[in-house]
């Protein structure tokens, strides 16, 4: 039992080792995969006057997820913060000249990062040096609570000058408004008695109107009729005198030639003398005797 002591112990040692060792590579291999060990990458550069909120290490965002991060800040002679930042290389068509990088926050105590707005209209030229992006400043907190309280005075005087604008004219406006509304119920109520007293006979003259309407369509049929029948009238009689006219010309002149002849026929049988005018003298058979006969 004694020979066989010892190896129960060495067995828990190696375990332990054994675990540890696996446990640092897990988490060596952890911090490789969460920073990106052995990516290639691209260098990025923003230019600011305030730098607060930005530190090495800070996460940078395209679209809301992480591409790379930010690898030093450093300031200038001109007072200029200069911040470096490194953005994997596959991400590099996302960042174009017209990108613009500010700082951003999880919520209203999340973690700040920065972002970049993509953008794809051409592919970042590839440079020695880290390529400048322009950078938004982010809203001040005193700017922002300053600008309030000058909001808040000059809201707080808005309200106090309305309040005592109509707490001055309020009453007298309500007056005048009572008194229109009163004025406004009296018209009513007469055009209403009016209305009442001259709708007999507003009804009676529209009624008189009907029927003259009435009367004048009756007449104006009637008077179509008459013309349509006086047109009628007036082609038959055109009709018949212009066919009838050659008949009375051949009447006429039959009529001329029975004249002339009956004229022709008295001479022969009476004379010449006979047939003359009245007043003139007879030039022979004064005492009316029968002419002989040849």
């Amino acid at each position: 039992m004694s020979s066989s002591d010892p190896l129960p112990r060495e067995r828990p040692s190696a375990l332990f080792l054994l675990s540890g060792l696996l446990l640092a590579i897990a988490l060596l291999l952890g911090m490789a995969r969460e920073q990106h060990w052995g990516q290639k990458r691209f260098g990025l550069m923003i230019r600011s006057h305030d730098a607060s909120g930005l530190r090495s290490g800070m996460e940078v965002r395209i679209a809301g997820l992480p591409v790379g991060r930010v690898t030093a800040l450093e300031l200038g002679a001109d007072a200029m913060v200069a911040v470096e930042i490194q953005v994997e290389e596959r991400y590099r068509h996302l960042v174009g000249p017209r990108s613009r990088a500010y700082r951003g926050q999880e919520g209203l105590l999340g973690d700040s990062f920065l972002a970049i707005t993509p953008d794809t209209s051409s592919d970042l030229p590839v440079r020695p040096t880290p390529v400048a992006l322009a950078y938004e400043q982010p809203v001040s907190t005193r700017e922002l609570i300053r600008d309030w309280q000058q909001t808040r005075a000059s809201l707080q005087r808005n309200l106090d000058n309305t309040a005592r604008l109509t707490g001055r004219d309020m009453p007298r406006t309500l007056t005048e408004l009572r008194r229109s509304l009163a004025d406004v119920s009296r018209l009513s109520h007469q055009v209403q008695g009016q209305a009442a007293a001259t709708g007999p006979a507003i009804r009676q003259s529209l009624n008189q109107l009907d029927q003259t309407a009435v009367a004048a369509r009756v007449t104006a049929i009637t008077a179509r009729q008459t013309a349509s029948s006086a047109r009628r009238a007036a082609d038959e009689a055109s009709l018949v005198l212009g066919s009838s006219r050659p008949l009375l010309l051949q009447i006429l002149r039959d009529l001329q030639a029975v004249s002339g002849s009956s004229e022709r026929l008295l001479r022969l049988l009476l004379g010449s003398e006979a047939l003359a005018p009245a007043g003139s003298a007879p030039t022979a058979g004064v005492r009316g005797d029968r002419p002989k006969q040849p």
